[in-house]
């Protein structure tokens, strides 16, 4: 009886079950440096709160910092601290209770994320007169470029030697010893590209400082900072 039943129940266990395909697609994301109408065009596509921030907007002013740049981007609050090597910034309130080394954000160049293995930024890492536009994504419309964070992304997309106006100088002053200046080149050929973004040096005094100055005692400190970089592509 039992090895009838074995015989029976062999054909049974020898049996392969095959599970049915399963097929994942995904929209290819392109990875190329658009204009800005086309950046535009592509956010208009996203059904939650996104922004394009033109740099020509705070081009007029001040251009030293990220709260320079973004104090217009709805739901977005941007706050410079320590001048200009430092910048606390919060989309819809993640991340506010940082007041230095941001969390709750992930920040891109050029679709590379800027972020340390902790999850942290610094800030110093962008220079605003280097960045073409900036692509602002609130919250979870941030999940193509994987953002795990509250916050959502942003992403500062730099000139390159097609889009750069030539040569650029600019010179900034203003209260609290303030001083900026900077240059930068661009061109372009039919088989490469060239870009100096505008290398910059940067110093702030804080009040503190000036009152001390005032007072005849030697200033405490200053802020100043200077970026240099270049690209070539082919």
């Amino acid at each position: 009886m039992l090895s009838t039943v074995l015989l029976v129940a062999s054909p049974l266990a020898s049996a392969e079950h095959l599970a049915d395909t399963v097929t994942v697609t995904a929209p290819v994301i392109d990875r190329s440096l658009p204009d800005i109408g086309a950046a535009r065009a592509r956010l208009d596509q996203v059904p939650g709160g996104t922004d394009v921030v033109d740099s020509e907007r705070y081009r007029d002013g001040r251009a030293s910092t990220l709260a320079d740049m973004l104090q217009a981007s709805p739901g977005v609050f941007a706050q410079s601290r320590f001048g200009a090597e430092e910048s606390r910034i919060s989309i819809r309130g993640s991340g506010l209770q940082r007041t230095f080394h941001g969390r709750g954000l992930l920040l891109l160049q050029d679709g590379v994320p800027l972020n340390l293995a902790d999850g942290g930024v610094d800030m110093q890492a962008i220079e605003p007169l280097a960045t073409r536009y900036t692509e602002v994504y609130r919250g979870a419309n941030a999940t193509p470029y994987g953002a795990t964070t509250l916050g959502g992304a942003i992403n500062f997309v730099s000139f390159s030697g097609r889009d750069a106006p030539g040569l650029q100088a600019r010179v900034e002053a203003g209260s609290f010893g303030y001083k900026r200046a900077s240059v930068g080149y661009g061109l372009s050929t039919a088989s490469s590209t060239v870009l100096s973004p505008p290398a910059s040096s940067t110093k702030m005094a804080t009040a503190t400082t000036l009152a001390k100055t005032r007072s005849g005692h030697s200033p405490i400190w200053a802020t100043t900072s200077v970026a240099v970089c270049a690209a070539v592509s082919f």
